[in-house]
């Protein structure tokens, strides 16, 4: 689980995305990428690179073109933790009204949709501890 000394605002978290698919990146490359795209200048983005360190999110390794920086953890991992953050601070630790709005989303792919059920056959299965006891 990440440590993180407060949540992320929208800009850090599209920053993290673009970082954890692209990365390693220097804040040029991120410049020349995402904040081309964006409309983000080098400071900003600097700062916000910075920030995501500060955070946790991000690490960073000098080279020879300055500071690289790599997600914390696989992207997945970090998605995971945001939305327990969510579901922590947003809904009182409850996942109902999260699964209830996933079931109703629009736009929902085959794919993710085979994914969420795979999901709930997992929690369905017995844990060891369940299938150990008399």
């Amino acid at each position: 689980m990440i440590q993180r000394t407060r949540s992320l605002g929208a800009q850090e978290l599209e920053a993290l995305r673009h970082i954890a698919d692209h990365g390693p990146l220097t804040v040029r490359q991120m410049t020349e990428t995402y904040g081309r795209t964006h409309s983000l200048a080098r400071t900003t983005l600097l700062t916000t690179m910075e920030n995501l360190r500060k955070k946790g999110f991000v690490t960073r390794q000098a080279t020879e073109a300055g500071f690289s920086y790599t997600a914390a953890q696989p992207k997945e991992q970090v998605l995971e933790s945001l939305v327990q953050e969510f579901v922590q601070r947003s809904l009182g630790g409850s996942l109902a009204p999260f699964v209830a709005y996933i079931t109703r989303a629009q736009g929902l792919t085959d794919a993710e949709a085979n994914q969420l059920k795979l999901l709930v056959q997992d929690l369905e299965q017995p844990t060891e501890n369940e299938e150990e006891a008399p």
